[in-house]
């Protein structure tokens, strides 16, 4: 049975195992990041069963205080039409803090200019992320 393991990731360079969550081990388990506090940073909301079955809940409020810059705007930004998808393809971005293999990209698609009707960005007014949703440069929607 699976269970549920954290990785650091120490700038794109190593992946360790963060051994102690404050939780027990758990199963069945879900996992979302999100900015619970709205504070600019991503929290960890945590859900899943333990060995007794029982449904544990956790939240992991970010308090880290260092800033993430902004990556640089990708470039070269082209599209791929099939007869029932659009793949959208661009370049790396790049910051000071990340590889850009570890960047993430959060697209919205709208009807009309500005709108996200089709594909929601879950990005506030003020441009705080909401909820993760990763898409790479291999992703097909």
């Amino acid at each position: 049975m699976a269970s549920l393991k954290l990785y650091e990731n120490k700038a794109g360079k190593s992946f360790p195992q963060v051994e102690y969550l404050g939780i027990e081990p758990l199963y069945y388990t879900e996992i979302e990041v999100f900015d619970f506090d709205k504070n600019g940073s991503l929290d960890l909301f945590i859900n899943g069963f333990n060995a007794e079955d029982s449904v544990v809940t956790k939240l992991f409020l970010n308090k880290i205080t260092t800033k993430n810059m902004k990556p640089s705007v990708p470039t070269g930004l082209r599209s791929e039409r099939g007869s029932n998808f659009i793949k959208l393809m661009w370049s790396h971005a790049s910051d000071t803090e990340s590889c850009k293999e570890s960047l993430t990209y959060n697209i919205k698609i709208g009807s009309t200019p500005g709108a996200n009707d089709i594909l929601n960005s879950y990005v506030s007014e003020k441009g705080n992320l909401l909820l993760y949703n990763h898409f790479s440069t291999t992703d097909t929607m």
